[in-house]
């Protein structure tokens, strides 16, 4: 009878050890059990009136002791008054991510746009709201006064912008599509007209009258896709409005920056030679989609004879008054490659040149033996070194990642690394405003510059072949020809970003970012930006309303929702003293002209538009509750029977998890039944030996 003990003892161990192998889940459920600590998040207006705070802990603790168990309850706040709402909702939603246990949240007013639209989606990311662990105390529950502060009737029916968004980038006479996210609230299944209308500053672009449906909660959320034309090319601000008895302002209005570009670029190449160097990049912008290109080769060099007059010489004259007269304009670049400029441009085609650059054209320096020798002042101007760089024809020189880097893209950043050049401008001394976007390995001589000059940017490429991928030089061996096609790859790549800002499609880390509030207001000094490009937190921008500069500041950066903000010594716009305050509800008080730039720079490169401007803050003037803010959270209700049929269930609902997560005592029981089992044999001595067993 010992003996089938003993085998039952160790086939039981060897089940239990088996077990979760052959079963690794099962269903579990909750305890259904009120949890013991609670932490009670409340927002600054809540959390700065002690009646209010009590009558939250007061209805948390008896809202959550339905099995007659106690719950301690810790008081914590999230956000300040003084605060801009982003500061709050990073705030909370660093408090969400990273407090353990329950947590009950105090809703408020007030967090619209991009920052209310990121938390919304990062906080249903988090193991607290997975897990259900997260609970909302709805304002009803603090009676009428918790309703009534600083907010209006949470209850009202609404409706508001939270956003708009377009493409990064649209194009003049083709069709964008503006996303605009409106939410509100209404009675279950009511609908209700609204128009849409699109300005462009001053310029009426669009408007649409859309139908918007409540769902069965009450709720609002739609996106409207609403088509617009761009009348103008550039960086403009463009404003939609909400036309409704339902929507009042500063809610029903939202602004945006867009980028407008020619749908189709035209550039003009210009170079002496001509040569394997001059025709291969001709190639390369001829057959490039959505470019026309018009190119001229001057055949005649510097050495020769000039007294001889061009039209004996070539087959067309190169028409240089018109090129660079009535037809500049009409360029959105200039490529000009080992150009002579004294030689071959008069002192009017020179200042001609030189007013597009400033005036916002984009000119792109390739370089040669005489693309530095021009003497006039309005051309040295151009040039993004103070001396005569060097040119070197014998050694080849690698390239690398200049001082600034120009895009977060990591393919550009490796094809700068992948890049060489064997005729190479040397020595260059930038000029101060001069950005060094890639150095050579050997020397580090800078040899691609991008200067900032007026509205207009200047690159300069100090390098002759760098276009020709390597294939000027021979390639017999397997890893030569590899090394061939990585160089073919990594030229392709830097040429593409170099049509791209000659197409003025391309400019992040040359140009300040642009702002990304839908609404500002007077006296906030908070802004939110977006850039094209990565956002240097070490350098200073300077933002100007109507002319007048609010102070430098640096960018810092939201961590948990990765927005990044301009925080202004002084509010962002301020009137004359004593300038009357609208009331909310009424338009606003007046547009303003904003530009933004890089503080640092001597010849500031900036992009200014009309911007709705409101009064007071966002905190004093969004008066209402975005609904989509804290939707999916679980609610406590206030009746404690409805609170245990509707929640303790959920609690208690089934879900899957590790066998041994469920049972822990699986693992303690194998291992008290193995302790024992070596006991009885050790200690006791029994053998189990032929079916029998032996004791001594």
């Amino acid at each position: 009878m010992k003996a089938f003990a003993l085998v039952a003892l160790r086939l039981l161990i060897l089940a239990l050890c088996v077990l979760p192998v052959l079963r690794p889940f099962v269903n579990a459920r909750g305890t259904g059990r009120t949890p013991r600590e609670v932490t009670l998040l409340l927002p600054p207006d809540v959390a700065s009136n002690a009646s209010l705070a009590a009558r939250a802990r007061r209805e948390t603790q008896a809202r959550l002791s339905l099995d007659g168990n106690s719950v301690r309850i810790e008081t914590r706040g999230w956000g300040r008054v003084a605060s801009h709402p982003v500061e709050d909702l990073e705030e909370l939603g660093s408090l969400l991510a990273n407090v353990d246990g329950t947590l009950v949240v105090v809703p408020s007013h007030g967090y619209w746009g991009p920052a209310a639209s990121r938390f919304a989606q990062k906080v249903r990311e988090t193991a607290a709201f997975r897990e259900k662990r997260v609970l909302l105390l709805p304002r009803e529950a603090l009676g009428s006064e918790g309703e009534a502060t600083g907010a209006l009737d949470s209850r009202a029916s609404f409706l508001g912008l939270s956003e708009i968004f377009l493409p990064k980038a649209s194009f003049l006479g083709e069709e964008s599509v503006a996303s605009l996210e409106v939410v509100g609230r209404l009675s279950p299944g009511e609908s209700a007209p609204v128009e849409v209308i699109l300005r462009a500053g001053a310029s009426l672009l669009t408007a649409r009258t859309e139908t918007l449906t409540a769902d069965d909660t009450g709720l609002v959320h739609r996106t409207l896709q609403v088509p617009v034309n761009f009348v103008r090319t550039g960086t403009q601000a463009l404003t939609a409005t909400l036309s409704s008895p339902l929507a009042s302002a500063p809610l029903s209005t939202a602004t945006t920056v867009v980028t407008v570009h020619h749908g189709k670029t035209t550039l003009l190449h210009i170079g002496v030679g001509p040569d394997w160097s001059l025709r291969a990049l001709r190639q390369k912008l001829k057959f490039w989609p959505n470019l026309d290109l018009l190119s001229y080769y001057i055949l005649r060099e510097a050495s020769d004879d000039m007294s001889v007059p061009s039209s004996q010489l070539s087959l067309i004259e190169f028409p240089s008054d018109k090129l660079f007269g009535s037809e500049l304009p009409n360029f959105h670049g200039v490529v000009a490659q080992n150009f002579f400029f004294d030689a071959y441009l008069n002192p009017v085609d020179t200042a001609n040149l030189a007013r597009y650059v400033q005036d916002g054209g984009r000119m792109l320096l390739q370089y040669g033996p005489l693309t530095f020798q021009a003497r006039d002042a309005q051309i040295q101007a151009l040039f993004p070194c103070e001396n005569v760089p060097e040119f070197d024809a014998q050694n080849t020189y690698a390239w690398q990642e200049g001082d600034a880097r120009v895009t977060t893209d990591v393919d550009l950043a490796s094809s700068l690394r992948g890049l060489s050049s064997r005729a190479t401008g040397t020595g260059c001394v930038p000029k101060k405003q001069a950005l060094v976007l890639a150095r050579t390995v050997e020397g580090q001589h800078p040899v691609v510059l991008a200067m900032p000059l007026g509205k207009g940017l200047v690159l300069a490429v100090l390098a002759g072949d760098w276009h020709l991928g390597g294939l000027s030089r021979e390639a017999d061996t397997p890893f030569e020809r590899t090394q061939r096609l990585a160089r073919v790859h990594a030229t392709d790549t830097f040429f593409q970003w170099v049509v791209e800002f000659l197409q003025r499609r391309q400019d992040g880390g040359l140009r300040a970012p642009d702002l990304q509030s839908p609404r500002l207001y007077e006296d906030d000094r908070i802004v939110l930006l977006k850039a094209r490009g990565p956002l240097r937190l070490d350098e200073a921008f300077a933002l100007s309303f109507d002319g007048r500069v609010r102070g430098e500041a640096k960018p810092f950066l939201l961590p948990w929702l990765e927005l990044a903000a301009l925080r202004m010594p002084e509010s962002v716009g301020v009137g004359s003293e004593g300038s009357p305050v609208r009331a909310f509800g009424e338009a606003p008080s007046r547009f303003v002209n904003i530009s933004l730039r890089i503080a640092s720079r001597e010849d500031p490169v900036t992009r200014s538009f009309e911007w709705p401007l409101f009064p007071g803050t966002a905190r004093s003037q969004e008066l209402l509750a975005n609904p989509l803010l804290f939707r999916g959270f679980e609610t406590l209700a206030a009746d404690k029977g409805e609170r245990t049929k509707e929640t303790s269930a959920k609690r208690t609902a089934s879900r899957p998890v590790p066998l041994l997560e469920a049972y822990p005592w699986l693992l303690a029981a194998a291992l008290g039944l193995l302790f024992l089992e070596r006991l009885l044999v050790h200690a006791a001595g029994w053998r189990v030996l032929n079916g029998g067993l032996q004791s001594p």
